[in-house]
């Protein structure tokens, strides 16, 4: 019997939210450009271009991360006291296996090596920290449209989804760490 192959349910609401940024932006800047003076669509055309921004940088940045190969025991990767602190304040381990995913492939022990996969978190938390960082770029936006406590409550919403999927990231690393650990004293004694 064929295997029916699962939607990934995640892949499609980004691809929703990018072409419907993009779309919001072609609808509000022409309506700006009309009328400059009217704040609505001032703070129309910011919003768009905020959600523009965010959506479109994470398309252009997510591959180049990909290609890149980070050391996993280094001591930016390495889970620290108040990581574990952290992971249990959000209790983690009740949600982690419901964590969105946009490529559950990077993950798949039945295809890949725990190392493949502890390099995979790497990639995917500087993926993160790097999203975290630039969502906070539009601020400049409010330069010149002046509303500096929307673009700022934005970027705050935006990079919480960032926030936990770093913690994500940085649990199931040090959980994978543990597990690679302990199969190779097995094998070394097996041996």
């Amino acid at each position: 019997m064929e295997k029916k192959k699962k939607i990934n349910k995640t892949k499609i609401v980004l691809i929703f939210w990018c072409i419907l940024s993009v779309i919001l932006t072609c609808i509000s800047l022409p309506l700006y450009l009309k009328d400059k003076d009217n704040v609505h669509l001032r703070n129309f055309l910011l919003v768009s271009l905020q959600l523009l921004w965010n959506f479109e940088m994470r398309i252009i940045i997510g591959p180049f991360v990909m290609m890149c190969h980070f050391n996993p025991d280094s001591k930016y990767f390495t889970t620290t006291k108040f990581d574990k602190k952290w992971h249990s304040f959000l209790k983690i381990k009740k949600w982690v296996t419901h964590a969105p995913t946009f490529n559950p492939k990077q993950y798949d022990m039945n295809n890949l090596t725990i190392d493949q996969i502890i390099q995979n978190t790497c990639k995917n938390e500087i993926s993160h920290d790097l999203y975290f960082l630039i969502t906070f770029v539009p601020i400049l936006f409010s330069i010149y449209f002046g509303n500096y406590l929307m673009t700022i409550i934005i970027a705050l919403i935006v990079c919480q989804n960032d926030v936990l999927l770093i913690s994500v990231q940085r649990f199931t690393r040090d959980r994978l760490k543990k597990l690679n650990k302990r199969n190779k004293r097995k094998e070394a004694t097996n041996q």
